[in-house]
């Protein structure tokens, strides 16, 4: 309840933080030491507490203790009006950023990725005859695959729910569903609209970036008094999801477990299909019918590509990149 407060259709966030004109921004939040852990509640903030106290503990056990920083940003999108999310890989930005424009000596082709991505599902998952904020998608394939996935995990969003999957795998978001009603969702209610938390589990090979609002940059401050929703992260978040001055707490694995159903992804297969097009004819019969498709670049979110596999890591190293 205190992420859906802090990021709700009316919250300051989503203006302060330039969410609907800026490109891909994301915030590092480096795992507490075990000295930090047991700070009590007004030197805790929402996101640390809501991370590593309870979403830490529902990763595989044998990969908890490598976690030594997390990468956290959240997506908003109407429910029952909205396009999907572009498919792409969770990467190591910053690190790909100096790549591209050359000013890192190393290889081109190393790509670093989280060992983990997730999905908290916040609203937005609709319910009995309810409009869904469109299922998230995984597919079976890293930058590195030769050929296209012979399978794909399609999560539909239920709200109070965590996907989490390898971080170098394909993904993104499907289309919604439309309501029906040709107008789709306001989106001025929690419930119309598709909010999500998403954070990326790194080990010890992930830095903090350099800008603010830019690549798991760092927590903006609000000293201006141009960034309210900080406050309510850093104070009356961690107070609302610990209850008060309750004393210290800690990291505890398997304590965010409790009461949790592990469920399995639903499978698709085949994940891809070969599209037939007319491209070199004459028979303006066959063309009427089976026209090339062009979809404007704003709008494409490569769920219609040519040459892929290779498509996919090629446009890692483009600078127009607006996703993730």
């Amino acid at each position: 309840d205190a992420l859906c407060e802090v990021f709700s259709p009316s919250s300051s966030y989503w203006l302060e933080s330039g969410y609907y004109s800026r490109g891909y921004y994301s915030y590092y939040l480096p795992r507490p030491s075990s000295s930090s852990v047991e700070k009590t509640t007004t030197e805790r903030n929402l996101i640390d507490i809501c991370i590593f106290d309870h979403l830490l503990p529902l990763l595989p056990l044998d990969v908890r203790s490598k976690i030594k920083a997390a990468e956290w940003w959240v997506h908003t999108r109407p429910c029952g009006a909205n396009l999907g999310h572009q498919l792409h890989f969770d990467t190591d930005e910053e690190s790909l950023n100096r790549k591209i424009n050359n000013d890192d000596d190393g290889d081109e082709k190393t790509l670093r990725h989280p060992i983990y991505s997730s999905v908290l599902y916040l609203t937005g998952g609709g319910g009995a005859g309810g409009a869904s904020g469109g299922p998230t998608i995984v597919f079976d394939q890293t930058p590195l695959s030769r050929d296209v996935a012979e399978r794909a995990w399609v999560q539909i969003p239920q709200n109070n729910s965590f996907l989490v999957f390898d971080g170098e795998l394909l993904h993104g978001v499907l289309p919604c569903r439309g309501t029906g009603n040709g107008g789709g969702s306001t989106g001025s209610n929690d419930d119309e609209r598709r909010l999500t938390f998403m954070v990326g589990f790194w080990g010890s090979d992930k830095r903090c970036g350099t800008q603010v609002y830019g690549p798991c940059g760092p927590m903006p401050t609000n000293d201006d008094g141009k960034t309210s929703w900080v406050e309510r992260v850093t104070k009356e978040g961690a107070a609302a999801i610990i209850g008060g001055d309750e004393g210290p707490r800690g990291i505890v694995d398997g304590g965010g477990c409790a009461g949790v159903v592990m469920n399995d992804v639903p499978v698709v297969t085949p994940a891809w299909e070969e599209v037939e097009v007319s491209s070199d004819t004459n028979d303006d019969d066959e063309v009427e019918c089976c026209p090339l498709l062009e979809i404007p670049s704003g709008l494409d979110h490569r769920f219609f590509v040519r040459g892929a596999p290779d498509c996919f890591r090629e446009s890692l190293f483009r600078d127009d990149e607006e996703f993730a």
